[in-house]
């Protein structure tokens, strides 16, 4: 099921996703089961989009913007194991 939106400024209708393949689309970033669940990026986020899934952390898609603007991402300046459990989705 697609939900219909309003452009900004445009006036005209898009689609807006609604399921998960076209979440992981608008993700900057994804974390992965190479995560050691040692908690270290979930304070880090500034969008607040991290938190504790069943198996490992996870990045909520509509919320990350990989840090726009600063050098790297928060949470990858800060795991331990960023190369393999923070990757780009």
């Amino acid at each position: 099921m697609w939900l219909i939106g309003l452009c900004r400024g445009a006036g005209a209708a898009r689609p807006e996703p609604d399921n998960a393949i076209d979440q992981e689309a608008l993700m900057a970033r994804k974390i992965t089961d190479a995560c050691i669940n040692c908690g270290a990026c979930e304070p880090e986020c500034p969008n607040e989009a991290i938190s504790a899934g069943d198996e490992y952390y996870v990045i909520a898609a509509e919320k990350c913007d990989e840090c726009e603007g600063k050098d790297e991402p928060a949470c990858v300046a800060v795991c331990p194991v960023a190369d393999e459990a923070i990757v780009k989705a």
